[in-house]
């Protein structure tokens, strides 16, 4: 009852305002719609301003879900529990003014829920300054959960004409209504004579929608690589998204009408002892069964499934090998695959060496290599790792012995890589000895010394090496290998030497001379001599600078000399060029005065 009376002052007093034609103008600002997701906290904001002080402000919210209801009278108390209950514990007013003419009032309302999307009305009341209403619309969005594909697990049949059911694409919880929409291959799906898409929805009691689509489609041979999926849209503030289902695939089962067949592994040129798979496909679902056969001959073949295995193959497997469809339920034109297969091979390698592998020193001769192949090939020579030519026949010009060992000989086929063969020769050089660095060497050591003397020899047949020290044969330690021998001296010098080491074999000698010079070690001086010497030596370098210094001062005239008998000396004051020398003992002390380098002594008395 108090409210209606107060409503009824209020519209009493706003007539008379407008009898007394009092001239104001009010403006109010409020947005057309605000856009919140469910669970936040929207705010609705209206701001007024007058162009004369009103005399009274009254602001009044209202919900206008239905029918109008009440949230707020900034004159009198509105229980929110009566008119909107929903509202209660979740809504809040506020009104800030900054002088009588202009000010804003906010609506905040927390924890959003679907329900809540409704137009919400503003009114401010000046009273004779004038009225206005405005109204902004609240909606609120709810992203709905991942979209959810179910395929239909059947075998789709080409020869059907029925449009079958794929699959069923499921959202949940979306606000507004979220929109499924269907792909095939990034192809939009839409109703048509082949398309047939039927949605059901669900809107739960808390206002969010759940929508269910399922897609019936005639399917085709072409749909056997085809992904389907479906795409939910949906609304958000201020935006549009989407997402995408997991892709799927569905078994479609259709005819092969052509057979085809290709060597699969290996994926290069065949060649002996490789393992080999042929493969045949036709382009029928599923696969065909196939019987493999080759050409003119009648015999068992291993196959696994599509494919025929060969092991370790040969030359004698080379031909034309065939398959041929076994399934005639569902094969309409049967066609026989073909393919050739051709095995590559490499013999052995074959050398030759014209003159034997035991040569002359000095003599020249060639080697052939050869090996008979399906493909070209290429040849290289090699020895001690090193390639020495690219020729099937290697030439030795004469031959020496650095030229003697083992040379191998690699034959491969450009055109398929892991065909190669290779063979080795070992070249003996025959001749007589040669020392390795003949040049006579000369040795500078001392007496009591050990000496250890090296040398080594080429020839075959194997050279022997013996050592003469002053015409004495001695025994050193040697080690022979085919063409070389080495060998080792161990001595101790007790004077100058001559030493010679011997190279012999059936073909010839060589030598090699080692000249020794001994000499005694110097003895080493003492610690305390050296002292002694040091001393003396200082000593004597003492006296020369005092030598010099008293010559140089005999040479000024600062010192007199020649002069016999006693003479007496005074000294003149400040006189500086006269020299004084002091000479002290425990016993007795004297003053010299020097006046050359043959003065007389004279006695302290005397002076």
């Amino acid at each position: 009852m108090a409210a209606s009376k107060s409503a009824l002052y209020s519209a009493g007093l706003h007539v008379i305002f407008l009898t007394l034609q009092v001239q104001s103008q009010l403006s109010v600002q409020m947005e057309d719609a605000v856009e919140f997701p469910v669970g936040d906290t929207a705010q609705i904001s209206c701001s007024y301003s007058f162009s004369e002080k009103p005399p009274d402000v009254i602001i009044q919210w209202t919900a206008l879900k239905g029918d109008r209801k009440r949230i707020y009278n900034s004159n009198i108390t509105v229980s929110l529990s009566d008119e909107l209950p929903d509202f209660v514990g979740r809504i809040n007013i506020s009104w800030d003014s900054d002088d009588d003419r202009q000010g804003e009032t906010v609506l905040t309302i927390m924890d959003l829920k679907v329900k809540d999307e409704q137009q919400f009305a503003c009114q401010v009341d000046g009273m004779s300054a004038g009225m206005q209403e405005r109204r902004t619309w609240l909606k609120v969005f709810e992203s709905p959960d991942s979209p959810e594909i179910e395929d239909a697990e059947s075998i789709f049949r080409v020869d059907s004409n029925e449009q079958l059911r794929v699959a069923t694409c499921k959202t949940r919880n979306g606000y507004p209504r979220p929109k499924i929409t269907w792909y095939r291959d990034r192809t939009t799906l839409q109703q048509s004579t082949d398309v047939f898409i039927q949605e059901r929805e669900i809107q739960e009691s808390s206002g969010l929608f759940t929508i269910e689509s399922e897609l019936h489609y005639k399917v085709t041979k072409q749909d056997k690589d085809a992904l389907f999926y479906c795409e939910v849209t949906y609304l958000l503030p201020g935006e549009t998204r989407m997402m995408e289902s997991k892709h799927i695939s569905i078994t479609v089962h259709y005819p092969s009408t052509k057979t085809e067949m290709w060597i699969l592994h290996p994926k290069r040129l065949v060649k002996e002892g490789d393992k080999v798979e042929i493969a045949c496909h036709g382009n029928g679902n599923p696969p065909s069964y196939f019987l493999f056969s080759k050409e003119d001959i009648d015999m068992d073949f291993k196959q696994d499934g599509e494919k025929l295995l060969l092991m370790n193959v040969t030359r004698a497997d080379s031909g034309t090998y065939l398959c041929d469809p076994m399934d005639t339920n569902i094969i309409l034109d049967q066609q026989q695959g073909k393919t050739e297969l051709q095995v590559h091979y490499l013999d052995e390698v074959v050398l030759m060496a014209e003159k034997g592998r035991v040569m002359k020193l000095g003599d020249s001769q060639k080697i052939t290599c050869n090996a008979l192949s399906s493909l070209s090939t290429h040849t290289e020579w090699f020895k001690g790792g090193k390639k020495i030519g690219e020729e099937h026949v290697l030439e030795l010009q004469n031959v020496s012995y650095g030229m003697a060992g083992e040379y191998s000989c690699q034959v491969t086929v450009p055109s398929l890589p892991n065909l190669h063969r290779s063979a080795t020769i070992h070249i003996i050089t025959q001749g007589p000895p040669m020392i390795i660095s003949p040049d006579d060497v000369i040795i500078d050591t001392h007496i009591g010394d050990f000496l250890n003397l090296t040398c080594e020899a080429l020839g075959l047949p194997s050279p022997t090496l013996t050592w003469k020290v002053d015409n004495s044969q001695m025994t050193g330690r040697s080690n022979h290998l085919e063409g070389r021998t080495h060998s080792a001296l161990d001595m101790k010098v007790t004077s100058n030497l001559a030493v010679v080491c011997i190279a012999t074999n059936d073909e010839g000698t060589d030598k090699k001379f080692y000249r020794v010079r001994a000499s005694t070690r110097a003895k080493k001086v003492q610690k305390e001599s050296g002292v002694i010497i040091a001393v003396i030596i200082i000593s004597i370098l003492l006296l020369a600078v005092l030598g010099s210094i008293l010559y140089f001062l005999y040479k000024k005239g600062k010192i007199s000399c020649g002069h016999s008998g006693k003479k007496e000396i005074t000294k003149e004051k400040g006189k500086k060029d006269d020299i004084v020398m002091e000479m002290k003992t425990d016993k007795t002390e004297e003053t010299v005065l020097l006046q050359g380098v043959n003065g007389d002594k004279k006695s302290l008395d005397d002076q």
